[in-house]
């Protein structure tokens, strides 16, 4: 992004409109992103490989107020 990384960019959007549910969309998927991004204020993290179902499950979630992970950035349990 030419202003700002996207995780900059969610913490902003998140502190100016706390109403709204954010959903990344990101390339990335290591976990230290994964966390940074969700303490930044996403509810969502999708990878950009994500199919137009597994997009439609994480708006619906984030409509709940759910948060919703692609399979790859969820962290194993242990």
């Amino acid at each position: 992004m030419p202003i700002m990384d996207g995780r900059s960019a969610t913490e902003t959007i998140h502190q100016q409109l706390p109403e709204v549910e954010l959903i990344a969309l990101t390339s990335v998927l290591n976990h230290a992103s994964v966390s940074d991004t969700i303490r930044s204020g996403a509810i969502g993290y999708l990878l950009k490989n994500s199919d137009a179902d597994a997009l439609r499950r994480a708006i619906q979630a984030a409509g709940g107020g759910k948060v919703h992970l692609s399979p790859g950035a969820r962290r194993p349990a242990g």
